[in-house]
């Protein structure tokens, strides 16, 4: 994954309009001082990110109209306040990996890994998915996982456009206890007890075999010991399947 810090030339620093910093990389403190200083003096981000109020379900804000004390009125205005701050962090962080994801790629082009001619096509299509399904996620560890799959998209030139949006789509379903262990199982090559898993995620046995068991179901990994003598239906050990070393070929780092 990403460090604190990536490390860009002052060139594509002017090129995206960041500042210049005398160690030449790119952390969160200054894109956020730079994001901060975009901004309109008379209007802050947070007031126009209150519009996350219409998010909330009209059932919730109806219920201050029957309610006599204001309670569930005052519930609805927090709920707006959270939602409010909660979007303005989220597409911060959003920005910022779509900004480290900008620079690895022009990193490959000026180093003449990937054709820019080629890349073109998918480029804004890819750039969307990933901003949507960015501001769905309120985990930065996953907003990371999907910057991943959007460098690794668009210098993918074999596949299609909709298998790529396909990796978003799958990422935007799974927890971060299942992508943890889809990485985990698919990434070592070999077939695991469900214990091992456990331990190495630092979860209960069973969390870790009914994570599995739905990994299974998504076509992740495998349960290898189906019909094993004592064992039941199986479920106890789980293995890498070729969609799942292609799924996490996506979300690790190019």
């Amino acid at each position: 994954m990403f460090e604190e810090k990536e490390t860009i030339n002052e060139k594509e620093q002017k090129s995206i309009g960041l500042p210049k910093t005398s160690s030449v990389s790119l952390n969160r403190e200054s894109f956020y001082s730079w994001f901060d200083a975009q901004e309109p003096s008379d209007k802050s981000f947070l007031s126009k990110t209150a519009d996350s109020y219409n998010t909330i379900p009209s059932v919730i804000k109806a219920l201050k109209n029957f309610e006599p004390f204001g309670v569930s009125g005052f519930v609805a205005d927090v709920l707006a306040d959270n939602i409010a701050e909660r979007k303005e962090k989220q597409l911060r962080d959003v920005l910022y990996y779509y900004c480290l994801a900008i620079c690895e790629i022009k990193q490959k082009i000026s180093e003449l890994e990937i054709d820019i001619d080629r890349i073109k096509p998918h480029f804004s299509v890819l750039s969307d998915v990933y901003l949507d399904t960015g501001m769905r996620s309120y985990q930065q560890e996953k907003i990371e996982y999907i910057m991943n799959i959007l460098v690794n998209g668009i210098v993918d030139y074999d596949r299609d456009l909709d298998e790529k949006i396909t990796m978003f789509s799958l990422l935007d379903s799974l927890t971060i206890s299942q992508l943890r262990a889809a990485i985990y199982v698919n990434g070592k090559f070999r077939i695991m007890k469900v214990e091992e898993i456990a331990q190495e995620l630092g979860l209960e046995i069973t969390y870790a075999r009914q994570l599995c068991m739905s990994l299974n179901g998504m076509g992740l990994l495998n349960i290898t010991d189906i019909g094993g003598i004592g064992q039941g239906s199986g479920g106890y050990e789980f293995g890498p399947t070729e969609y799942g070393k292609q799924f996490i070929d996506y979300v690790a780092r190019s």
